[in-house]
Parts: structure tokens; sequence; C-alpha cells
């Protein structure tokens, strides 16, 4: 046993000395690239747990949703919400229809006939976490779209979220609704159906809000599918392995610049299995050099092959040839979705179809969401950092 702990202990001593070597040897350190890099590239992780102090729940009432609350399921989804927050977080209740306005008393939502409106108007809602950065929304509603108003106005809304740095979640589930239809966008009378339909949770907050607001919907309700609609949701990924003369130390690789690299990656994340099967063509790879105080962009050929989906988990590999002859680089790496999630194409339906278990224009408005052309989607980004022997 001694002797195959020394060997260890002398391979471990040999690569840190190493590393060390290298660092001084090149002047910027290690850590002072990657505290460069990720303010940069502004990554960062949001795992902790931290409560809200106030929470927004708001309730569609839209005549749509008179279904669900005659057959009690709504009310079972509204009594397991008010009991996992308990009495230590500020809740406020909203009712939002064509307008928006406040609830004194929530079991008002617990009467079908509250929910009377003729139009479900988002962007009504979104003003009431405006002026409160520390609050959770949480919207309840079937998602039905009443107008191609409301539409754009909630694909806008959603974009701009996104790109302010907030969380988004999307949760869904079919639950019995037992009330009238009314078919969106195309000439056909509203009818009686019974039977199961999508109903959703919309959950936007600060991203250090996301691992609360996780546990407190999965609580509410088995929810059947879920979606994370937020930047740099990173999990957890390391390098896996490396080509012959190259050295891991964690998102950190030491090369010979003289050889090509190829180099694996696993990433850990709920968020993936949410997405489903990944490709080629949705990973992405900038590469930059690091000069006088900040990294410049350069052109380097990349390959990314061998992509591997596993319930929760990425693999792939990046081969590049021709390493550029600098010893501080970073290699931004991202993961961009091109296309929708399967449950959301299969709960999808167009104008002219059943709108009785499906959601109208489901996969049009996640894909509008996601693919805004100057500034796409990214569901991760994170550095792998580069320095030559």
């Amino acid at each position: 046993m001694k002797q195959k702990v020394i060997p260890l202990l002398f391979y471990s001593m040999f690569y840190s000395l190493t590393f060390l070597f290298i660092s001084c040897k090149n002047e910027v350190s290690f850590d002072h690239l990657e505290k460069i890099a990720s303010k940069q590239f502004a990554l960062e992780n949001f795992t902790e747990q931290i409560h809200p102090n106030n929470i927004k729940i708001a309730i569609d009432i839209s005549k749509s949703l008179q279904g669900f609350a005659k057959t009690g399921e709504l009310n079972q989804l509204l009594r397991k919400t008010i009991t996992s927050l308990g009495p230590y977080i500020k809740t406020q209740f909203y009712a939002f229809e064509r307008d928006s306005y406040q609830i004194d008393d929530y079991l008002e939502f617990f009467k079908p006939n509250k929910f009377s409106g003729t139009e479900a108007n988002f962007k009504k809602l979104f003003s009431i976490i405006e002026k409160d950065s520390n609050a959770v929304l949480i919207i309840i509603t079937d998602l039905q779209f009443n107008n191609q108003k409301y539409y754009f106005d909630l694909v806008d809304l959603f974009q701009s979220e996104i790109a302010n740095d907030k969380y988004i979640k999307l949760f869904n589930s079919k639950i019995y609704f037992d009330g009238l239809i009314f078919p969106q966008f195309i000439n056909k009378n509203k009818f009686h159906y019974s039977g199961e339909r999508p109903i959703y949770a919309i959950c936007i907050a600060s991203k250090k809000y996301a691992s609360f607001i996780e546990n407190l919907l999965k609580n509410i309700m088995p929810w059947e599918n879920s979606l994370t609609l937020v930047t740099q949701h990173i999990g957890n990924w390391k390098i896996i392995r490396a080509n012959k003369n190259t050295y891991i130390y964690g998102n950190r690789l030491l090369i010979d610049c003289s050889n090509d690299l190829r180099f694996r990656i696993k990433i850990i994340s709920p968020s993936l299995l949410e997405w489903g099967e990944w490709s080629k063509d949705e990973i992405f790879v900038d590469t930059y050099y690091f000069e006088d105080t900040s990294f410049k962009k350069y052109n380097q050929d990349i390959i990314v092959d061998d992509v591997y989906t596993q319930k929760d988990t990425l693999y792939f590999s990046i081969y590049a040839n021709k390493i550029l002859a600098k010893s501080n680089l970073a290699w931004n790496i991202s993961l961009i979705p091109k296309s929708s999630p399967s449950w959301i194409i299969e709960q999808t339906c167009k104008p002219a179809d059943n709108q009785t278990d499906k959601t109208l224009m489901l996969q049009e408005f996640v894909q509008d969401i996601i693919n805004p052309i100057s500034k796409p989607f990214k569901l991760s980004t994170f550095n792998v950092l580069i320095k030559c022997k």
C-alpha cells in the first residue's frame, strides 16, 4: 500500500510544481486569467439556495381557465402553493386578464365564476415586478394567446427578461378540465370539452432565487415537463481527458503548442435534460488570446465531434490543430439550442388543429424566444484556459 501512495504523492507534487513553474515563466498566472475571463465574459454560477422576501403569484382569470376551477384541479394547485410557502415569506396575489390588479383574499380564486375574463394581457402583468428586482413572480396560466399583439408582446417580454439576466422557468402539466374551449385565430365557435388540458406555471426572478424556485414548484405538484430559459446556467462541468502531453488542471490545460489539441468535456445539468438530445451544431467555441489587460478574439479552426447525451449529462470533444503560438488562451464554449424540446413540439397545435389538449403555437413561441439574431439564447457558457509549456 505504501509503495502505491508514494508515487501518487510524487506525481501530485510534480504537476503542482509544473503549473507553478509555468505560471512564473509566463508571468500571468492561471488564477489571474480566470479572474479576467470570468469578468470579461460575465460568467457566474447560481446554485446557492436563497429565499426571496416577496413572492407575487398571478392567476390568469380568463374564461378559458374556468374549466380547471370547476373540477377542483386548480384549487388543489393553489392550495399546495399557499401551504408550501408558509407564513415566513410575504406573498401577494394578483388576478390578470385585460388588466392586472391585486387580490386581498386569495379564496376568490376558489370560485369558478371568478374566471370570466375575455383575454390575458401579460404585458400589464410584467410591470408588477419591474419596480421590485428582489421579487419572484409566479404566473399560473393556460398560455392561450388571444391575439397576435399579445403573442408578440409576450415574446418580447421574455427576450427582454433573458437579456436582463433574469431567471425564467416554464413548468407544464396536464390536469383535468371540464368547461368551454375558445378556439383562437380561427373562425370557430366555443364548445364544451371534458378531459385533460395543459396548464403552465411561469416563474420569473433574479438568478439568485433559481434553486428556491426549482424546489418550490416541484413541491407544489408533479409537473410533467419544464424548460429553463436563462443564460449561463453552467451546472457541473469538467475536462475528463486530453491528448498525450497535455496536463489537465480543472478547467485549465497545459499544452505543447507545437502539437494538435484534443480534449473531452463532461457537463452535468438538469437543464440539459429539458432540451433533449444535443448536436455538434449547437456547441460553439470562440477563441481568445490574452494581451495587456484583456482577451482579444482570434480565429482558430475548431472541430466539435463525438457529441453524446445521457439523461442530464452531455459529453463532447473539441479538436484543434495549429494552436496559436501564444501562451495565454481562453476558449469560450457556448451551448445554443436551435430547436425546441420534444415535449414542446408534441404539445403544440396549429389554429386549424384540435385545441382541446394542446397549446396553440407553443413551438413557435419557444422558437421565437430563443432565436433573436442580435443576441441568441445561450443555455450555458464557460471558459477553458490554455497555456503553452
